[in-house]
């Protein structure tokens, strides 16, 4: 049976730097988005409680919350040219005055023009400050017993102004293009960023190959995956033996004969090999125990 996987790199950096301003000095208030796609459900709730179905060319107001339902996705568009893409079951809103987006739930993709002012990003597990970039963002629900474990799945796919910190406000750290981190809500500290293969996260994944429009931050997105080639052929970057399955970037369980390894201060993520094709941000190998089987390696 087919096993759906996407493979990542191990690699930590520590840079802290502030967003940088908008052009004209002053950020552009993301003001309203328009519904510019949508695939089957999506409903968005008003400030005033109340609930409706969207369509395309709806203007979503700033406090609304967004919500897609199953196998749907939607795309959004703001006035500076900011696009937000959501996968199925999630959800968000945001703030225009402080040009910040808050992610509730599931899937969520950014793309983040240059000289607007950035964007701050809140999640469950941590705060992003990004600005001229791609973003991936995934809530992911663990359950344990009666209660539930909130992880946030946090990658900058291309660019290079990002940085996240934990919601105190402690522990900032910054991010390079392919990094990610992987972080538990209520944790003390930050797990250690990671490398992650861009390549293998993005060209098959209907969130960004889907829709009419072209992801605006395919030409970086394909600057990134070469300079990632580049450092594999030199044996600069190497593949372990994590991999992603499930709803979107969530992590799979591995077969016994590639233990997961272990990485100094990374928290422990949760797993799950559902094999669901729901998220779409998948990468798939025909047969896990053939010839495309990954090696053991270490960390470089």
């Amino acid at each position: 049976m087919n096993r759906w996987r996407g493979s990542f790199f191990l690699v930590g950096a520590l840079i802290t730097f502030p967003l940088l301003p908008a052009a004209n000095g002053s950020p552009t208030a993301l003001e309203s988005a328009t519904v510019s796609e949508l695939k089957n459900e999506m409903s968005y709730q008003a400030a005033d409680g109340s609930e409706r179905a969207a369509k395309v060319e709806d203007v979503v107001q700033g406090r609304d919350v967004v919500k897609t339902g199953g196998s749907s996705m939607a795309e959004l568009e703001f006035p500076d040219g900011t696009l937000t893409r959501l996968g199925s079951h999630s959800a968000f809103t945001f703030a225009p005055e402080s040009r910040e987006v808050q992610t509730r739930s599931g899937l969520s993709v950014f793309f983040i023009p240059k000289g607007m002012g950035g964007l701050r990003i809140v999640s469950r597990a941590v705060v992003g400050a990004v600005e001229g970039c791609t973003v991936v963002v995934e809530e992911i629900e663990c359950p344990q017993g009666a209660n539930t474990q909130h992880w946030t799945k946090f990658l900058l796919v291309e660019g290079s102004r990002a940085s996240v910190v934990l919601p105190n406000g402690k522990h900032t750290s910054s991010l390079r293009a392919g990094q990610g981190i992987f972080q538990r809500e209520g944790a003390s500290t930050l797990s250690p960023p990671f490398d992650f293969d861009v390549k293998a996260l993005t060209e098959n994944a209907t969130i960004f190959t889907g829709f009419h429009r072209p992801w605006p931050g395919l030409d970086d997105i394909n600057a990134v995956i070469e300079k990632q080639f580049r450092a594999l052929k030199d044996g600069r970057l190497v593949h372990t033996s994590f991999y992603w399955t499930g709803r979107g970037t969530q992590q799979g369980t591995l077969p016994a004969q590639f233990p997961v390894p272990e990485v100094p201060g990374m928290q422990t993520p949760p797993y799950n090999d559902s094999g669901s094709r729901d998220g779409l941000l998948l990468y798939e190998f025909d047969n896990i125990t053939g010839a495309n089987q990954p090696t053991p390696s270490s960390i470089k």
